[in-house]
Order: C-alpha cells, then structure tokens, then sequence
C-alpha cells in the first residue's frame, strides 16, 4: 500500500511541489523505509471531477461502440448524477490513465474548452490493442487506473476550493458519498481553505469525519498569526492587515494564488502527524 492524495489545485502544489511530496520524504525520514505516496492533485479540478477519478462518483460514459482496432473515438461522459466534468482539463491527470471500459482498456483522452481553460469540451478513447467489436452500453462505468490501483492505499481527501457543487449541503452529500465508499478503510478529508460558510462547514465536517477530519483552514491562520508574533522575519503592514481579516497573508498564499513551498512543507508536516496519530503507515 501507499498513500493516494486526491484533490484539486492545493494538492497538486506549486511550481516546485507539492504536499504529497514532502509527506514521502517525511514518512522515509521518521519511519525509516519509502512507501508510494501519489499526488493525485489536478489544478482547477472540481470536486465531483476529483471523486470521479477517485471512484466514489465513478465517471459514466454514453453508449458507444469500440471497434476492432485501436482508433480515436469521440464519447460523452458525465458524472454519476449526471454532472458535468472537467476530468483532463489540463494535460496531466494522474490516476485517470489506463482506464477499463467493460474490461477492455485504453486512454481517455480530453480537449480543454478553448474558451475556459479549467473546462474540458470534448472527450475521446483509444483502446489499447486490437480485439472483439464491443457495444458499451449507456452509463457504463469508467474504471480508473485510481479505482483499480490506489483500492488499497490511505486516501487523503482535498476538495472544496474549485467548485463542482452549488451548495454546502451538495458538497456533504459529496463527502457522505466518500464515508460510505470508505467505510472500515484508512482516509482523511482535508477541510477547504475558503471562508464562505466557513463555521457550519466546520461543525458539519467534525460531525461527519470525526478524526479523520483536518481543519486546514484553522491550521493555517493559527500557524500565520504565531509566525508573525514570533517577530523573527520582518512581515509588511499589508500581510497583518490581510490577517486580521482572517485572509491568508502573502507567506501563506502567494499573489498567484498559489501555496508557499514553506506552507506546502508545513502542510505535509501536519498530514503526516496525523496518520501517524492514526496508525495508517505503521
């Protein structure tokens, strides 16, 4: 087994990293021993999109016929409640490739929206070798190489910040579906860094995972308010202010948007703290 991080723009990290890793340096350091540790991180990827890679809402592909021979073929795909998805919205999507259509394998490949780059307009698959015609019935499901390899991993949970949901209570019934997908296994859901709803978000969230939750949010501004009281590094007037206000200062979250490496260090810090604390990579 491994560690599997699942998520959108947060997960996949910065230009130079990202969480998941620093969370396997960590676990070789303090443990003595390497595992797999996948960042499964897709930047602008929706929440829906993100478990559909993952499998709680397994991708469903319309009906569609694979010809004997390898060759591109258009399909429709969507969401297991019928929603959009922007699965491929950028070049990389780990944990998505080789996929499995009623056992027959191949790639599914995307054309991101010419218009709107976090969006995906168009879907094609490839089978992989030469075989039997096969009709795919409508809402088949895409199994993933995540679904298929990953079964067995600790997953680690990142969605919130990238949208794919219209309402708290659809981001919950989201989560409730992961829970349910993950009964008896080892998980944990890293909670959004936005502030919209941010304390009934927070109560529901400690309701629903208990331990397997991760307060981000708070982790964060804690970790920035005792940063700049303990006055070792000069922090302009415009990053206090910006912390006042409960916004995450410039050595948080950099003007792109982006995490700092030394935040995306600090995250790794606390994940890896807390499947420590778990027992999940003993």
């Amino acid at each position: 087994g491994g560690v599997a991080c699942y998520g959108g723009t947060y997960s996949a990290g910065n230009a130079f990293i990202s969480y998941a890793d620093t969370l396997a340096t960590l676990i070789k350091n303090k443990k003595g021993y390497s595992i797999p540790v996948e960042n499964l991180g897709v930047r602008n990827e929706t929440s829906v999109s993100v478990l559909a890679r993952e499998g709680t809402l397994p991708i469903l592909i319309d009906s569609f016929k694979i010809g004997a021979q390898p060759e591109l073929l258009q399909v429709k795909v969507k969401g297991s409640k019928g929603d959009e998805l922007n699965v491929l919205c950028g070049s990389d999507n780990p944990g998505l490739n080789t996929v499995e259509i009623d056992g027959i394998e191949g790639t599914l490949y995307g054309k991101t929206d010419a218009n709107d780059y976090t969006k995906t307009s168009e879907f094609y698959f490839y089978r992989e070798e030469a075989g039997d015609e096969h009709e795919v019935k409508a809402n088949t499901v895409v199994n993933t190489y995540a679904m298929r390899e990953y079964s067995n991993y600790v997953s680690i949970l990142w969605i919130g910040d990238d949208g794919g949901y219209d309402s708290l209570d659809e981001l919950f019934e989201q989560y409730s579906e992961f829970k349910k997908a993950h009964e008896g296994k080892r998980y944990l859901v890293i909670g959004k860094l936005d502030d919209a709803d941010y304390n009934e978000y927070l109560t529901r969230c400690k309701e629903m995972f208990g331990d397997n939750f991760v307060d981000m949010r708070g982790l964060l501004l804690t970790y920035s308010q005792e940063y700049v009281n303990k006055g070792d590094k000069p922090v302009s007037d415009s990053d206090r202010k910006l912390l006042e206000q409960g916004i995450y200062p410039s050595f948080i979250i950099d003007k792109n948007g982006n995490l700092t490496t030394s935040t995306i260090d600090k995250i790794a810090e606390w994940i890896y703290l807390k499947i420590d604390e778990k027992g999940f990579i003993e």
